[in-house]
């Protein structure tokens, strides 16, 4: 978790000194495959930032994602989720310029970045983005559900308390937001994993789902590691590889 962590904040600092594109496609390569995907979620945060910032377009973003979409778009888009919420912008503002598919992405970013950074008023008093609807709500409460397990510090015992004080609608989002933090995170054994079982309880299909999500994402930025091959085989009984044949099947946005 620290290294996802001090991973992000290293690279975004890069990127606010970085001069060009060559200069962070060079940096991006040099990374640890296994968390790759973390830098690119880092990096289109800054770009996006700063394209908020100068001219309130996504110019630079887009270019990164046209350049690197086929294999990170997912947390390319959650980057520019993170930045929309820290600038404060309204999603409705840039839709015509996000792929329809990635929304939920972009909005999974912004629910994250709100759990986070906004954690008084998102978690602890409920209080719900002023630019999110109601059609939006699902997947910025999957975001949400993320960020809870970063500040719950792993511990799925106090994650669920923290869920639990949310009305049911919005739990079974939150679970499914866990359930991809957990898949992603990694760092646990069969102990720890028997635990998240029993403690999700009712929610179990839930974090079944967010595993098998973070499984086709890895598949697809080329990152699968034995940690998400574990809880695949011990939540789903299916390698990653098949578990994320079953996002594919059930049309599952990753």
């Amino acid at each position: 978790m620290e290294k996802i962590k001090n991973l992000f904040q290293e690279t975004k600092d890069f990127e606010s000194k970085s001069t060009d594109f060559s200069e962070v496609h060079a940096y991006l390569q040099k990374v640890d495959n296994e968390f790759s995907s973390v830098a690119y979620e880092a990096i289109a945060m800054a770009l996006a930032e700063k394209d908020l910032l100068e001219n309130n377009d996504l110019k630079r973003w887009n270019t990164f994602v046209k350049e690197n979409s086929s294999k990170h778009s997912s947390q390319i888009h959650v980057g520019l989720g993170w930045a929309l919420a820290k600038e404060n912008k309204n999603i409705q503002e840039f839709k015509l310029l996000i792929s329809s598919d990635m929304i939920s992405r972009v909005l999974d970013g912004i629910g994250y970045y709100d759990g986070t950074f906004k954690n008084r008023a998102t978690v602890k008093n409920k209080k719900i983005n002023e630019t999110i609807d109601d059609s939006h709500l699902k997947y910025y409460d999957q975001g949400i559900g993320r960020s809870i397990w970063y500040c719950s510090s792993g511990s799925i015992e106090r994650a669920k308390q923290i869920i639990e004080f949310f009305s049911i609608e919005r739990q079974i989002n939150m679970w499914r937001g866990l359930g991809i933090a957990i898949s992603y995170v990694g760092g646990f054994d069969e102990d720890v994993l028997e635990e998240i079982k029993k403690t999700s309880a009712q929610f179990l299909p839930e974090i079944n789902v967010g595993v098998a999500i973070v499984a086709k994402s890895r598949l697809q930025a080329n990152t699968l590691n034995k940690d998400i091959e574990l809880i695949c085989d011990s939540f789903l009984n299916l390698s990653a590889e098949k578990a994320a044949k079953k996002v594919e099947d059930m049309d599952l946005v990753i």
